[in-house]
């Protein structure tokens, strides 16, 4: 405070040193003014050059018209305006026309609620179109409400959006017709090759007669090539599946030893001509795993193919069925080979799409992947180990699956002497088993306990099996459960007709147990439809 006249008058009654001393403080007061002052005006520079430089447009507006009562240059330069024809303008002058009722809108939603963020569409001086997107806010000033708006200009990046939208929904066009090209092209494959494997395995049957030895070893190799392109295609439209997530699992209680020694079998000839040698182990307590079949077949020829092409001739494979020491109640398979192994480089993404590994010369890099998808869809896991313990070289592939409850088995004889050896039988081998000693009671027992398969004699007292048969197919709770006739020597024409309208293997007495066996794990899985070759002519 500079000193007044009295003031005045009273330093010149202080002492001198008291009179410096005042003078002294008078002077350092006038010095921090002058420092206030400086920071003010540096600090009011600064906000004024990042008001100025700012990349958006920044506008103070009156909240009752939205007139634009302060902004700077960017808020001109942004819509092609001098700053004096931008001063005699408002919010609703440079708005499109058709969002001006919606504009208004998130004005009022501003003035309630203390804040707004929309997007809005404004023309320019020359009449260009901007997307803009805006943020605003009420502030007080000096008392008054005012509205604070940030104008940021996104029409590059929203045409980059659109554009770049498009570009995926043509990318997706084109995914969708590579696909359904694949699929289709896919399927035209399949259908021979199928054939030609009917036709070979019939062959092997002996349909066309005796086949020197040599035929029949070439033959051998032709299913087994025809059965690895099949695989391939499967791997391929399972692809195109698994990427729409419209793979769907058909699980069923399956004898998983009888599964795993068909797909075995698939291999042996396969095997032998490389002389490599496929042993199975399976222990007694994993009889039944809950599984798609088809798809756990495929699995397993993944993995055995793979570990017959990268084993050397005079290896060896083993497969093994335990209990999985870390999931309960499921079963591990693993399939160990001595084979040349897999590079520790690679180990991380073996089971990634179309990848091969530095010692693979062939293959579409899909088996283990889509493998792998699958048992992970039956909640269980697969493991690679390379090499596996106790081994210098090799691989080990485990899959995990869960366990099943054994299958239920309906025995309709009316013969009690051939039910109890059916029944001692078949409960030695897991299964659990109901009988029937009519033709009614089997009806009446398939509806209430739906058992897993019927095991039904053809000749009962009160009705002809045919007939059991028709009622069973006719019930709607069970339209597929497995049947498997029992017969004698020969069939009438009405029989076999029956049988092979739904594809109902025989077994004809005295049966063979190991016969017997096959036919009815084969059932279970679902794999095989058998027909009677019984000739035609006579009843049994």
């Amino acid at each position: 405070m500079l000193p007044t006249h009295d003031n005045a008058n009273n330093l010149k009654k202080l002492h001198p040193t008291e009179f410096y001393d005042a003078l002294s403080a008078l002077q350092n007061e006038i010095d921090q003014r002058e420092i206030v002052d400086q920071q003010l005006h540096e600090a009011e520079e600064r906000y004024r050059i990042i008001f100025e430089q700012a990349m958006d447009a920044i506008v103070l507006m009156d909240p009752s018209s939205a007139a634009f009562l302060q902004f700077n240059s960017q808020a001109c330069h942004q819509l092609g305006y001098t700053p004096e024809e931008f001063g005699r303008m408002n919010l609703f002058d440079i708005d499109v026309q058709e969002n001006r009722v919606q504009l208004a809108d998130h004005i009022n939603r501003l003035l309630a609620h203390g804040s707004e963020r929309f997007e809005t569409i404004q023309k320019t001086k020359s009449g260009e179109l901007r997307n803009i997107l805006v943020s605003a806010r009420p502030i007080l000033l000096s008392g008054n409400k005012f509205l604070l708006a940030f104008f940021h200009d996104y029409t590059e990046r929203k045409q980059m959006e659109n554009d770049l939208r498009a570009a995926v929904i043509r990318l997706e066009k084109h995914s969708q017709a590579k696909s359904e090209f694949i699929a289709n092209v896919s399927h035209e494959l399949r259908t021979p090759i199928t054939s030609m494997m009917y036709g070979v395995r019939n062959l092997l049957k002996g349909f066309a007669g005796p086949l020197p030895d040599h035929a029949i070893r070439y033959l051998k190799l032709f299913d087994t090539e025809c059965q690895r392109l099949v695989t391939t295609i499967n791997d391929i439209l399972d692809l195109g599946k698994l990427d729409n997530q419209s793979l769907v699992l058909s699980p069923i209680t399956a004898p998983v030893g009888h599964l795993i020694s068909r797909c075995i079998a698939t291999f042996h000839p396969q095997a032998e001509a490389a002389r490599i040698s496929i042993k199975m182990r399976c222990d007694p307590s994993c009889l039944f795993i809950h599984c798609d079949v088809g798809m756990i077949q495929r699995v397993l020829h993944n993995i055995l193919g793979n570990a017959i092409k990268f084993t050397p001739g005079g290896g060896a494979i083993l497969v093994e069925v335990a209990p999985d020491p870390s999931l309960e109640h499921f079963a591990r398979i693993t399939v160990t080979d001595t084979g040349i192994g897999i590079p520790p480089e690679a180990m991380t993404h073996i089971t990634e799409r179309y990848f091969k590994a530095s010692n693979q010369s062939s293959g579409s890099g899909l088996g283990l992947a889509i493998s792998k998808d699958i048992i992970i869809l039956h909640g269980g896991t697969l493991i690679i180990t390379s090499p596996p313990p106790n081994q210098t070289k090799g691989t080990a592939v485990s899959i995990s699956l869960p366990l099943a409850e054994p299958p239920t088995i309906l025995v309709a004889d009316n013969d009690v002497s051939i039910q109890t050896l059916l029944r001692q039988h078949l409960t030695s081998q897991g299964y659990r088993v109901i009988s029937a000693e009519s033709g009614q009671e089997a009806i009446l027992m398939t509806e209430a306990h739906h058992p897993d398969l019927v095991l039904l004699d053809l000749i009962m007292e009160d009705i002809h099996g045919t007939t059991v048969i028709l009622a069973l197919k006719s019930l709607h709770t069970i339209p597929y459960t497995p049947i498997i006739a029992v017969t004698g020597a020969t069939l009438d024409e009405a029989t076999t007709e029956v049988l092979t309208r739904f594809s109902i293997p025989t077994v004809a007495k005295p049966w063979d147990t190991g016969e017997l066996m096959n036919i009815i794990e084969t059932a279970l899985l679902g794999l095989t439809a058998f027909q009677t070759t019984q000739p035609k002519g006579t009843r049994p």
